[in-house]
């Protein structure tokens, strides 16, 4: 009889899974390779569990899984476990900055406190891929006729094809003295449109460079050029009115306003 209780409860320990609930949705068992998808060096991905089991543990009617231990990762990532009892359990996992491309894999163990719920132990190999290509930037217009001394506005398009957040820093080169910096947020497999600034003080032509950079890792950048020309003349400076102003008193504004809107049927 004893030997037969045993069995049964070992039996309801193998039944024992757990549900991933992000980035992927999948319910796993022990010893289980998990493929979570693609991150950039220095990222980091957040893995939500759901801690409730359904089958397996007393008498088959399941139980909770308290805690998740990550009991190894590659050489210069960083593992941070979940919270005891946390509902839902996230365990977070950091890469190296500088790491290569490649796959890599985590090890990590779910734990049921004391065996209370009897469900034992599960443990998972979690996989992600590096890649450095995350990031995608396209600027428009492609060449700009301003003033000197006028904002030269474009619309910049950043899409972040890794699974994971990222804040992003927005630069450019190209002039002298213009240092303009602008961090954003572009989530995980989405796109955003941004407007961004460029002042020349010289009647000149210049070539752009604006870059976007991650803040995680510099290794994940991507940049585009453009063409800005800086040339002072009556009708470039009323033209300069449309790319926008310093602020002036509002009894001028609307003279501004006729300037810029004359300036185009030139």
């Amino acid at each position: 009889m004893k030997a037969i209780i045993i069995l049964f409860l070992i039996i309801g320990m193998c039944f024992a899974t757990i549900d991933i609930l992000s980035p992927i949705s999948k319910n796993v068992e022990n010893r289980e390779i998990v493929y979570l998808g693609t991150m950039g060096p220095g990222q980091t991905i957040g893995i939500s569990f759901n801690p409730e089991v359904y089958k397996g543990g007393k008498y088959g009617t399941g139980g909770f899984w308290d805690y998740i231990e990550i009991i190894d990762v590659p050489n210069g990532w960083k593992g941070f476990e979940s919270k005891l009892y946390a509902n839902p359990s996230q365990i977070e996992i950091t890469a190296a900055k500088n790491a290569p491309e490649g796959n890599y894999s985590s090890t990590i163990l779910i734990h049921d406190e004391n065996n209370a719920d009897e469900l034992g132990q599960i443990t998972l190999f979690l996989i992600t891929e590096i890649k450095h290509d995350l990031i995608d930037v396209d600027v428009t217009p492609k060449s700009k006729k301003v003033g000197t001394n006028q904002p030269a506005i474009v619309t910049i398009k950043l899409k972040n094809k890794g699974m994971v957040p990222d804040k992003f820093e927005i630069s450019s080169s190209g002039i002298q003295h213009w240092d303009f910096k602008k961090s954003v947020y572009v989530p995980g497999n989405e796109e955003i449109e941004l407007l961004y600034e460029i002042v020349g003080n010289e009647e000149e032509k210049y070539n752009i460079q604006i870059t976007a950079t991650s803040e995680s890792s510099s290794i994940i950048t991507n940049s585009k050029k453009i063409e800005l020309t800086v040339d002072t003349n009556l009708i470039s400076d009323w033209k300069a009115t449309n790319n926008g102003l310093l602020i002036f008193p509002i009894i001028e504004a609307p003279i501004y306003s006729l300037m810029g809107l004359i300036s185009n049927l030139f």
